[in-house]
């Protein structure tokens, strides 16, 4: 007979946190989502919440005192800030309340323990995600990467995983002009998956647009959210 091993997680204490932090949101009827990162995405804040009535937010988890940035937050929390996106630091849901105060994630720079990477290797690695995959709608997405960050937008890739399904292809966001959820389409043919089917409509209903594009033709994202035309 085959022992099969036993599953051991490797989550910290910040992972209970999250978990915790979710089930309060829900429970006041927030649309929230985790991201993971992966060896295509990093650089998100762990939590994407949304509602109606209050709008908008990313969140990051923190343990009490002992915690740290990645590099890649390093490198993209000052990109959110700078297009005018807030990031907001929760170490329990006793912190609710100060989603609804200015967001708070650079007074936590000061105490965290910031480990340094040279720069050329997160440059590096970007240029790795982008590459990652292949085929017509790869293409296409690596030109609305180019076309929006031409365009002076800060760009996201979301790449979905195990863990996280139906989020939009891209975050892209710039100051002036708010946020962008981008779901990219190949023209000649495409569907959208079932966790889409299931999340796309959520965040609509929540006041989270979305925009589908299927070429660097960045006109749709100054207009009105056209992902529900694409529907079949």
């Amino acid at each position: 007979m085959v022992q099969i091993k036993k599953i051991t997680s490797k989550h910290g204490p910040e992972h209970g946190i999250q978990k915790q932090i979710i089930s309060f949101l829900r429970e006041r009827e927030w649309f929230v989502r985790a991201t993971h990162g992966n060896q295509y995405q990093s650089g998100f804040p762990d939590l994407f919440a949304a509602k109606r009535r209050y709008g908008m937010r990313w969140i990051e988890i923190k343990y009490g005192e002992q915690y740290k940035f990645t590099d890649a937050q390093l490198d993209t929390f000052p990109k959110f800030s700078a297009a005018g996106v807030g990031i907001w630091i929760l170490t329990s849901e006793r912190e609710y309340m100060s989603l609804f105060s200015s967001p708070n994630w650079a007074s936590y720079l000061p105490v965290c323990r910031v480990h340094t990477r040279n720069r050329k290797k997160i440059a590096k690695e970007k240029v790795e995600k982008r590459i990652a995959g292949s085929g017509p709608e790869r293409d296409i997405q690596t030109a609305i990467i180019n076309a929006l960050e031409l365009d002076g937008w800060f760009v996201l890739e979301t790449y979905g995983s195990l863990y996280q399904s139906g989020f939009p292809d891209l975050y892209a966001c710039k100051r002036g002009h708010g946020q962008r959820w981008i779901e990219v389409k190949n023209p000649q043919g495409y569907k959208f998956t079932p966790e889409q089917l299931e999340t796309f409509p959520r965040m609509d209903c929540e006041g989270v647009p979305i925009w589908i594009l299927t070429s660097d033709n960045l006109a749709p994202i100054h207009g009105p959210p056209n992902w529900r035309t694409y529907l079949k």
